[in-house]
């Protein structure tokens, strides 16, 4: 991760980051994540004037499956009520029209504390460059969304883009 400007000594194709967003919530409320997305959410789209219905792919925790539908939901990605259609249908899948967590996830690959966000960016970076091999997505990402949740009860929205 680097300014733009830097980038261009080592690609002619680098991944910018549009924007992100953050929320700490308070640990003892029962709808601190969610509560947290949502603001998260309204940052980023009032910094980058994107919705999740926008992006090509998204990115999210996922220790369980509702928690990834949910967020892509409020993030605009999936339509309200309707991601676990999505899921049974297969369209979230990475050959899906909605792909999502592409890797695997943290239900697949693991949770290494502190490390799984940077696999998300890095998942996405090689999605949007279309070098993501046989997990490739059909349509190669222009904006890539990722939310993340965790440690004090942080959640981030970030906004990424490619220009090719």
């Amino acid at each position: 991760v680097m300014p733009t400007e830097m980038a261009y000594k080592y690609t002619d194709h680098p991944i910018e980051i549009l924007g992100v967003g953050h929320s700490v919530v308070e640990y003892a409320n029962p709808q601190n994540e969610h509560i947290g997305t949502i603001n998260a959410y309204k940052q980023i789209h009032e910094l980058t004037g994107l919705t999740g219905a926008d992006c090509d792919l998204f990115m999210t925790n996922d220790f369980f499956l509702a928690q990834q539908l949910l967020s892509a939901e409020e993030c605009g990605y999936l339509p309200k009520g309707e991601g676990w259609k999505y899921a049974l249908d297969g369209r979230i899948a990475y050959d899906g029209d909605k792909p999502m967590n592409t890797n695997g996830g943290r239900t697949s690959y693991g949770h290494a504390f502190g490390a799984s966000g940077m696999a998300d960016v890095y998942e996405a970076v090689i999605q949007m460059r279309g070098e993501a091999g046989e997990r490739q997505v059909k349509k190669t990402p222009k904006h890539t969304f990722l939310r993340g949740f965790g440690g004090a009860q942080n959640v981030r929205a970030i906004i990424l883009g490619s220009d090719f």
